[in-house]
């Protein structure tokens, strides 16, 4: 009778356990993570004459964050932006920052845009949303120009395979 209670009690401790993580990532809005590829569109707020700009970010589990956009398609422009992402004191959002060298076309260095942002992902975790802001520095750290506007975002999936 010992051995089945404590076999019984054993069994039930390590499904306690093994679904621990499951219980956690489902009360955690549905399995939502940033980490993967995405497809996003910032806009510029009303009073720049910046038109909105395409572009692509992954983020991996270990907090870093790669994006590519439309501005590093012209030459003499813009790096891709390297950076991090991490939860936001703003909880449940998230806090992205990322940094993109612009040089001439020569490719002697002349600026950074430093990207910050706070996003919040959708209840699906497929979309995530929210405000950003940009300064441009020069090698000194100079402050040439600001800016601030809004960025949509959606999740790359994996298609359905035959």
């Amino acid at each position: 009778m010992l051995r089945k209670v404590l076999f019984v009690g054993t069994i039930g401790g390590l499904i306690v356990i093994l679904a621990q993580p499951v219980f956690t990532q489902n009360a955690n809005n549905n399995n939502a993570t940033i980490v993967g590829s995405w497809e996003f569109t910032a806009t510029p707020s009303a009073s720049s004459l910046e038109p909105a700009v395409p572009g692509l970010a992954t983020f991996t589990s270990d907090g870093s964050l790669i994006e590519d956009d439309a501005t590093e398609l012209v030459p003499g422009h813009a790096t891709p932006g390297h950076g991090i992402w991490q939860p936001s004191p703003a909880v449940p959002n998230l806090f992205l920052r990322f940094t993109n060298i612009v040089a001439h076309p020569d490719a002697s260095h002349t600026t950074r845009r430093i990207v910050t942002m706070t996003v919040g992902l959708d209840s699906t975790g497929n979309e995530f949303s929210g405000g950003f802001s940009f300064e441009v520095v020069d090698p000194s750290g100079r402050v040439l120009t600001t800016g601030t506007g809004t960025i949509v975002a959606h999740r790359l999936v994996h298609p359905a395979l035959p």
